[in-house]
């Protein structure tokens, strides 16, 4: 019989592998048995039977603690994510999107989608120019064709029918439709 302490590889002890196991007790019931020296480094030396005894009846079983739970990741939404990236997107036709908080005073531009609401940067870029929000008929026009280039010197404020037809780049003569 092993003594409490005592290692051996797994192939030594009739298990696979070549990991290295400690002879150790259980914190709960002293049951002994061999232990990952990896498991036993955590601090983990309750057997199994113990270890789902002990999460029955501990206090993360509790409603309060399924509650609090629930508001921690209801926390973790917007910038306090770990996933947040600043609220700018670039859409697969090209142009950029950013997320608009509620109180934000072009709220009345964004588009809701899931749970956020999104504006297009470019006509973001104009109602702030403008400093007033922009009519549904308003369109914003990049002039270099490029959709993601919103500078303001880029950009220019056309009404919706007028922003259609074929325009052609002044650096390549490539000639393109505009929508």
């Amino acid at each position: 019989m092993p003594t409490i302490g005592q290692t051996e590889k797994a192939c030594n002890i009739g298990y696979k592998g070549y990991i290295t196991y400690v002879w150790s007790a259980c914190g709960i019931c002293g049951k002994e048995r061999w232990i990952q020296a990896q498991c036993l480094a955590r601090g983990s030396t309750a057997c199994k039977q113990c270890v789902g005894k002990v999460r029955d009846n501990s206090s993360y079983q509790t409603k309060e603690y399924r509650e609090k739970q629930a508001e921690g990741s209801r926390k973790r939404k917007g910038k306090l994510s770990g996933n947040w990236r600043g609220g700018r997107h670039k859409r697969p036709d090209g142009y950029i999107i950013l997320i608009v908080p509620p109180d934000d005073s072009n709220f009345p531009l964004a588009h809701k989608s899931g749970n956020s609401h999104y504006i297009l940067e470019h006509r973001l870029v104009m109602a702030k120019h403008l400093d007033r929000c922009l009519f549904p008929w308003e369109g914003v026009h990049h002039r270099n064709g490029v959709k993601d280039d919103n500078r303001l010197e880029n950009l220019e404020l056309v009404s919706r029918p007028l922003h259609t037809g074929r325009i052609k780049c002044p650096c390549c003569n490539f000639e393109f439709a505009i929508r």
